[in-house]
């Protein structure tokens, strides 16, 4: 069962299959002693896919949120990270299986304007390499 602080789902609409993505997280208890690349990674597992492959997109991701330096710091767990770096990594977590749809409440609330520039970049990035999409 999920702790009352970190909630991972997603919604099936009729006609759309997985529509949407939802994560919550406060920076206190979100499965802080989990690395950053497991914690984006858990919507993968739930889909089944591959660890090796969970772990690939998941890596990924976190490099394009503005996360890659974590990986030779010695940073890797979310105990270790900051408001605005685990806001980010909530973002990879809900992008990271490529949901229809993304509702998004002040994604970039935590971020400096730069910061908060990439992320928009990046939702935007991901809608035009998914391409539209209509539900039927």
């Amino acid at each position: 069962m999920a702790s009352a602080s970190t909630i991972s789902t997603t919604t099936r609409w009729p006609g759309c299959g997985a529509a949407a993505s939802a994560s919550y997280s406060r920076p206190s208890t979100s499965c802080r002693t989990w690395s950053l690349v497991q914690n984006v990674a858990l919507p993968l597992w739930l889909l089944k896919v591959s660890d090796a492959e969970a772990l690939h997109k998941a890596r990924a991701l976190l490099v394009r949120v503005g996360l890659g330096a974590f990986f030779s710091t010695g940073r890797r767990c979310a105990a270790h990270v900051v408001g605005g770096e685990l806001q980010r990594v909530a973002i990879a977590r809900a992008l990271v299986h490529a949901p229809r749809v993304v509702l998004a409440d002040e994604p970039t609330g935590n971020l400096d304007p730069g910061r908060a520039t990439e992320v928009l970049d990046l939702l935007l990035a991901q809608i035009r390499e998914q391409g539209p999409r209509a539900c039927s």
